[in-house]
C-alpha cells in the first residue's frame, strides 16, 4: 500500500475516533508520520474501535470519499516538476518575445546569436539558458544590443589593460 492510501486511512481512523487529524502539508510521508504519532497516542481500545469504525466507513463510501474532507490535496513531486517546467517555459517565451531576434552579423558555432535590447534582459535570460558561465556583452556590430557568450581569456586581459 502506498503512503497516500496509508495517510488517508489513518485520517479516517482518527476521524472515526472523534479526533480531528492534525494536517501537515508538504508531502504524504510527512502527513503520515504526523498522523501516525497522533494515532499512536490514543489508548489501545480507542484505536481498535477507530479502526473498526473507519473500515466500515471506507467500505461504504470508499477511501477517497472518506478522506476527501479530512486531508488537503497534496501535489505529488512529479507534478511539481511539471509545474516548474511549465513556469520556466512561460518565462522563456515571454523573454524571447522581448528579444530583438537573431543578430545578422554575430554567430556562434555557425548559428546567429540572439540579440537583447538591454543588459538587464540578457542578465534575466542567463540563468534560464542552462549555462551560468555565460557573460553579457555589447554587440560589436549593433551598439545598444547585447549578447550572451563566453569571453575568451585573451580578450579579457586586453580589455583590462586598455
Amino acid at each position: 500500500m502506498n503512503t497516500k492510501n496509508l495517510t488517508q486511512r489513518l485520517a479516517c481512523y482518527l476521524h472515526a475516533a472523534g479526533v480531528s487529524p492534525v494536517l501537515v502539508s508538504g508531502s504524504y510521508r510527512r502527513a503520515y508520520q504526523a498522523l501516525l504519532s497522533q494515532y499512536n497516542a490514543l489508548p489501545l481500545s480507542t484505536r481498535r474501535h477507530a479502526r473498526r469504525r473507519g473500515r466500515q466507513i471506507i467500505r461504504q463510501i470508499g477511501l477517497k470519499a472518506a478522506a476527501a474532507n479530512l486531508l488537503p490535496e497534496m501535489c505529488p513531486n512529479h507534478l511539481r516538476k511539471v509545474k516548474r517546467r511549465h513556469d520556466r517555459a512561460l518565462k522563456l517565451s515571454a523573454l524571447f518575445r522581448l528579444s530583438r531576434g537573431h543578430c545578422s552579423s554575430c554567430k556562434t558555432w555557425g548559428h546567429a546569436k540572439r540579440s537583447w535590447p538591454s543588459r538587464e534582459l540578457a542578465e534575466e535570460f542567463r540563468p534560464l539558458s542552462g549555462d551560468l558561465s555565460l557573460n553579457v556583452y555589447e554587440c560589436p556590430a549593433h551598439p545598444g544590443t547585447y549578447h550572451l557568450g563566453h569571453i575568451k581569456a585573451n580578450l579579457v586581459t586586453e580589455r583590462r589593460s586598455s
